[in-house]
């Protein structure tokens, strides 16, 4: 948020309640911002404030509800700074994702993508929530095309791919392509750059998807992989240790 100088009441009851955010004293700055509120020489700009960083203080209180009113208040105001949208966009989005209001949610992911001028950080970011929401729903179609949007964006990070690619892959699988869902779990693993923990684990599932599909040597690889790795979960460890027993125990049979 823009740093607004210290003019009016509404400027000092903002930093102070910035002060109390800063010792994790939430309610004590909602109150500071409902009495900033009601100021008479409040401007629009410390009004946006105001409802923004409220919102979000509510949000992280876990009231959602009280955070989403907060932030319609913004996006109401014809005269609101319009970089404030598409974050606030997004962040209503993740507040009805909380409520179960998954429809709502998919909504704002719409408005901040159709969102003029829109940073790259927030089109990753709506694309790969919307496409998780869509596949929670059954939207396997809708989701995999979210997260190929995310896959094109080349600025995405490693994680970010890699999580969309599993993603992508559980959607495939759900679909019946398993040749797809197979492959996009090889070229998370083939990623330089992704995460090792991500790797691991991934591995596991591939194992489990070679071993489904008969492919006990390709399985038994990637479980002996999983388990010489240093970043490997304790219980994907334990999965491996004993997916790789049945799988030797049949190739032996």
């Amino acid at each position: 948020m823009s740093d607004i100088p210290i003019t009016n009441e509404a400027s000092l009851l903002l930093k102070r309640a910035f002060s109390k955010l800063e010792v994790k004293d939430l309610a004590g700055a909602i109150a500071d911002y409902d009495l900033a509120l009601r100021m008479p020489d409040i401007s629009t700009e410390q009004k946006s404030e105001v409802y923004y960083n409220r919102g979000s203080t509510k949000a992280i209180s876990e009231d959602h509800a009280g955070a989403i009113r907060d932030w319609d208040q913004i996006i109401a105001m014809q005269d609101a700074p319009t970089e404030m949208r598409s974050g606030i966009l997004m962040m209503r989005a993740n507040s009805k994702r909380q409520l179960g209001d998954l429809a709502g949610a998919i909504s704002d992911w719409d408005q901040v993508l159709a969102t003029p001028d829109i940073s790259t950080e927030d089109k990753v970011h709506a694309y790969m929530n919307r496409g998780e929401t869509r596949l929670f729903l059954g939207d396997l179609s809708g989701a995999i095309a979210d997260f190929g949007f995310v896959l094109a964006i080349p600025e995405a990070t490693a994680e970010q791919r890699a999580m969309t690619l599993y993603s992508r892959g559980v959607a495939r699988g759900m679909l019946g392509d398993i040749a797809g869902k197979l492959a996009d779990y090889s070229l998370i693993i083939g990623m330089p750059d992704a995460p090792d923990e991500h790797k691991s684990w991934v591995r596991v599932y591939r194992g489990i998807l070679n071993e489904t599909l008969g492919d006990m040597v390709g399985a038994i690889k990637d479980f002996n992989k999983v388990l010489t790795s240093p970043r490997v979960s304790t219980e994907h460890r334990a999965i491996a240790l004993s997916h790789r027993g049945t799988a030797k125990w049949v190739c032996d049979d």
